[in-house]
């Protein structure tokens, strides 16, 4: 029932559900259950993903066919439109599909609750590729913020 899922996340904050079920299938259980939601807020995932281990780096990991190639793309572009190369990795499994979707937006909400600036121009990425939750979630994320305050002042 949802009372014992929400005691679950009680336990420890919500540390070993996220750990188990990774960020994006956490959020959708809150979005789906209006006691779980009160039980986890955004506030909660991010302490609870910083608690896990940074994705494994996939440096040289064959690109499926068909897919967008994270390397051809950087290097298409100046380096100061780049976006951070494990940021624009997952984007590229993002877009692919299947059952690598879930896990590269998993993979992004680990990095960025761990701090990793993703570059100013990660949004403008997520935003071709046709991702505009996710290029919401960059704007907001630590470094690109503080870049638009000081840009402001």
């Amino acid at each position: 029932s949802a009372h014992e899922v929400v005691a679950l996340f009680e336990i420890d904050g919500g540390r070993g559900f996220v750990e188990v079920a990774g960020p994006l299938a956490t959020t959708c259980a809150a979005m789906a259950e209006r006691s779980l939601a009160l039980a986890f807020d955004a506030a909660a995932l991010r302490v609870a993903c910083s608690t896990l281990p940074l994705p494994a780096a996939r440096d040289g990991e064959a690109v499926p066919p068909g897919s967008l190639n994270p390397e051809d793309l950087a290097a298409a572009v100046p380096v100061e439109f780049r976006p951070e190369r494990r940021i624009l990795r997952s984007l590229c499994r993002l877009c692919s599909g299947g059952s690598a979707g879930p896990a590269a937006l998993d993979d992004i909400f680990v990095l960025l609750a761990h701090g990793l600036d993703p570059g100013p121009c990660a949004p403008m990425w997520a935003r071709a590729l046709g991702r505009y939750g996710l290029a919401a979630l960059l704007e907001r994320a630590p470094v690109s913020e503080l870049l638009r305050r000081e840009g402001a002042a």
